[in-house]
């Protein structure tokens, strides 16, 4: 838990105070020899990469390894035990004199007498001891590496709660080996970031794809807010992807929350396909809108109820998950597709599957483009500063259709 500031001459003396048996180098096999020449010189013509004192000294210290014989092996792991014996009896010392910070409790607030005892990991740091679950540093771990800035990631070093102070590679090193020896399901961000040293420029640009793919999915959330710039994505995706004759037109005034509900899976594809160029994602998303439009000709369009002259939109549709688990996928790559498509309004054919209008209600036809979709996001300013008939005009008796089923 502690990291040692013990000067590595320690293990110097220690090992000088008794005479190790050294074979002579002239003696020993050269490949043994060659083994300790690029670990001493291959720090010396490297630009731009810092190596701390303690890891040069613990390569050069191992390096002398294969040089030993077998009585200096003997006596060589002798001092290394001592030595840490030493290190030990150090941080019992040093923790003695640390304060520990009082917390009884972690931070969703759980009183750690009622944890096991399993999952509370002490860390140190400033001289002082930080008690945590396991779990809450798993989060701290995952939300500082999946940072992002609009859909750009930008990873940082997670830092203690308690001091805003950034954890050191010893404090996670320890976080990742209590995670083990819980047998916690790894997360991938953890596990790549140990992979690439715990160095965030190496994890940044190693997993930039990966993290590009999550800051996607953060920025897609159900509850995020909808924007105008996710509303114009969103149509722009209609508009470019949508079958010509399955076009789903989407009237300016459907409430953009329950359109992002219902489009927030396909503008992941859409998203996906404009950052990464993929694809296997932009074919996958154009047979899925092609689907959309002939399940339900009808969605997007506003009617008017005949009884109670309610205005209303039609929403009906196939949840994602059904869509691309369904028939309706499947049947998109063969030529019975045609045939349902060319029967889409014929309601009393066995090839239509497409939904029909709802009954008792008028559709409205003839409104403006669903590209004015945007300006009229805050309905409240719009109905301030214009009438809907000023908008789209006078709505002309030809342009509206009578549903009696």
């Amino acid at each position: 838990m502690l990291k040692s500031k013990m000067s590595n001459d320690i293990f110097e003396i220690m090992f000088k105070k008794k005479i190790v048996a050294f074979d002579s180098i002239s003696k020993t096999d050269s490949s043994a020899f060659n083994k300790l020449k690029p670990i001493n010189i291959q720090y010396i013509h490297q630009v731009n990469i810092t190596v701390s004192d303690k890891l040069f000294f613990v390569r050069v210290k191992f390096s002398q390894y294969p040089l030993l014989s077998k009585l200096g092996l003997i006596q060589f792991n002798h001092f290394q035990r001592l030595y840490h014996i030493m290190l030990k009896f150090i941080n019992k010392c040093k923790l003695k004199r640390f304060q520990v910070h009082n917390n009884d409790s972690d931070l969703c607030m759980m009183p750690f007498d009622t944890m096991d005892p399993k999952k509370i990991i002490e860390l140190s740091q400033n001289n002082c001891i930080y008690r945590f679950n396991i779990y809450d540093l798993i989060n701290i771990i995952k939300t500082s590496l999946s940072h992002s800035y609009h859909m750009i990631p930008s990873p940082h070093m997670p830092k203690n709660p308690y001091t805003n102070m950034e954890f050191e590679k010893h404090h996670l090193i320890n976080i990742y080996i209590k995670i083990w020896t819980l047998k916690i399901k790894m997360n991938p961000l953890l596990h790549f970031f140990m992979e690439s040293r715990l160095s965030i420029p190496e994890f940044a640009d190693k997993y930039n794809k990966f993290l590009l793919d999550i800051a996607l999915d953060s920025m897609l959330e159900p509850d995020t807010v909808v924007s105008v710039e996710i509303i114009m994505d969103l149509l722009g995706m209609i508009q470019q992807y949508s079958n010509r004759f399955l076009k789903i037109n989407v009237n300016p005034n459907f409430p953009p929350k329950v359109l992002y509900k219902i489009f927030r899976p396909y503008l992941k594809l859409y998203y996906r396909v404009r950052l990464f160029g993929c694809d296997e994602s932009k074919v996958k998303l154009k047979k899925l809108l092609c689907c959309f439009g002939l399940y339900n000709p009808f969605f997007g369009k506003r009617y008017v109820e005949k009884t109670t002259e309610q205005v209303g939109f039609d929403d009906r549709h196939m949840s994602f998950n059904d869509m691309v688990n369904g028939a309706f996928y499947e049947l998109r790559d063969m030529t019975i597709f045609d045939m349902l498509k060319a029967n889409m309004n014929n309601r009393g054919s066995c090839y239509c599957v497409s939904l029909m209008p709802i009954r008792n209600v008028k559709y409205v036809y003839g409104e403006k483009d669903v590209i004015q979709f945007p300006p009229l996001i805050n309905p409240v300013e719009d109905e301030e500063e214009t009438d809907e008939d000023d908008i789209f005009g006078e709505e002309d008796e030809e342009d509206e259709e009578d549903y009696d089923m």
